[in-house]
């Protein structure tokens, strides 16, 4: 790894950022493709067109906020949490918050 180029950064942080690029890399030529069939559905005023655009937008959004909160390391965690949960197995990951009792006066 090419930690000397930068050396305040960790494993964790340049797994992330690896993965914000890789994500770029799929979403922007998604944005493109929306884009230009939006201009091309306003141009021709074609219901069908309208319709992909909007399905597309739809699919666009969900992308960008799966892609988005899976590089968030505690996302990830609560994620596998609930997987887990759902599939029936317990994991090793922490709480994200823990509450403790109130002091006794």
């Amino acid at each position: 790894m090419n930690s000397y180029l930068l050396p305040d950064v960790n494993s964790q942080q340049m797994m992330s950022a690896k993965f914000s690029q890789r994500t770029n890399l799929l979403l922007l030529p998604l944005v493109y493709f929306h884009w230009l069939l939006g201009v091309m559905s306003e141009y021709q005023q074609n219901l069908a067109l309208y319709s992909i655009f909007s399905i597309l937008n739809s699919v666009l959004g969900v992308l960008v906020m799966v892609f988005h909160c899976s590089n968030n390391e505690k996302v990830r965690n609560r994620m596998k949490d609930i997987w887990s949960k759902i599939r029936g197995k317990k994991t090793n990951t922490k709480p994200l918050t823990t509450v403790s009792p109130p002091p006794n006066p």
